[in-house]
């Protein structure tokens, strides 16, 4: 790769393809350098993460490959402030231990779970009451209600803390 050896050598040069754009960064000595592989921290906290803390997680980002690098607990929701689930290109997990694995699943289910037509299914079954469960993250309640009440002709709720439903 043709680039100059620092941006203070060559300040007007193009910068190296990289996931996210090159910058110039200052070392701690003081020198001026690409960065052309960069290494997110998603967590850091070992057996169990601390409130609003994860446990070990890393993302490593070059040349638009991205590789998660243990996907310890309540790293997920690090890793999707950075990635859409479907960006994310191999995933290494170091030992089978839960604060380094644990939310593989959570990926995994990001990656393949597509919109579920609980309405249509709903109205199949002959359910005469619909509660919307497990719906996925950044899904809008209210959207969801809406779209199920598209096939589904009776009542519709949203499971949410506190919800009570009498059954008949």
């Amino acid at each position: 790769m043709n680039r100059p050896a620092s941006p203070e050598a060559h300040p007007a040069a193009v910068a190296p393809k990289c996931a996210t754009a090159p910058i110039p960064v200052r070392a701690a000595g003081g020198s001026l350098g690409w960065v052309v592989m960069r290494l997110t921290v998603l967590g850091g906290c070992g057996a169990w993460p601390e409130a609003g803390q994860a446990c070990s997680g890393f993302l490593v980002e070059h040349d638009g490959f991205r590789l998660v690098v243990d996907l310890g607990y309540a790293t997920v929701p690090r890793l999707l402030e950075r990635a859409a689930p479907a960006q994310v290109d191999a995933v290494f997990i170091s030992h089978g231990h839960p604060d380094h694995c644990a939310d593989l699943n959570p990926l995994l289910r990001a990656r393949v779970l597509r919109e579920d037509p609980a309405g249509r299914r709903a109205a199949q079954a002959g359910a005469g009451h619909l509660l919307l469960t497990h719906l996925l993250p950044g899904t809008d309640p209210a959207a969801a209600q809406d779209a199920a009440a598209g096939h589904y002709t009776g009542h519709v709720d949203v499971a949410a803390s506190g919800l009570v439903v009498d059954l008949p």
